[in-house]
């Protein structure tokens, strides 16, 4: 911001599995041309043993961001999940019925994403409340609809890899009428 610099060089300390997925997540954010100039380590232990340890020992944690203009918090399927653990956050699938039914986060509350407005009154008046559709597209638009209609941004939260993911990643889920 303030302090001028346009361009940083980093080097990833990271076996090269580690480091193709940290490329990938910094390719999906807005300061991807930050990184572009990374550069791998075959044996990095050798150089900075206790560090490399220690970063190469487990997967990067995701975490929470916020894009411009998007009046809610972009989160993983483990970050909601997380939250929903922690008490006081609420999911709200978006998704057609016949998504709905196939599979869903336990606990979810299903509003579909064209119900949002109409039924903005059935929106939990306290807590975070966590959108998710399939991938991340409806969602961002429910948790739209959600501000528009006065909830706090600092309560919206776009679970933007989806129920597929959260399914797949083996996170609390349902099928069918079941919560």
């Amino acid at each position: 911001m303030g302090c001028g610099v346009k361009h940083a060089v980093f080097l990833c300390i990271a076996t090269p599995i580690k480091y193709k997925y940290l490329k990938s997540e910094v390719s999906r954010g807005a300061q991807a041309s930050t990184y572009a100039h990374a550069h791998v380590l075959k044996q990095p232990e050798s150089i900075f043993p206790a560090a490399s340890k220690q970063l190469i020992s487990k997967d990067p944690a995701p975490m929470a961001r916020n894009v411009p203009g998007e009046p809610y918090t972009r989160i993983s399927a483990e970050e909601a999940n997380e939250m929903v653990n922690s008490g006081g956050a609420t999911i709200i699938d978006v998704r057609r019925d016949d998504e709905w039914a196939g599979g869903h986060a336990t606990g979810a509350l299903w509003i579909p994403v064209d119900d949002v407005i109409p039924r903005f009154d059935e929106l939990p008046a306290e807590g975070s409340l966590l959108f998710i559709c399939e991938v991340g597209a409806r969602s961002g638009l429910a948790a739209e609809y959600a501000a528009a209609m006065g909830a706090q941004s600092d309560r919206l939260f776009n679970v933007e890899d989806g129920t597929g993911t959260w399914i797949q990643k083996g996170l609390p889920h349902s099928t069918g009428d079941d919560k």
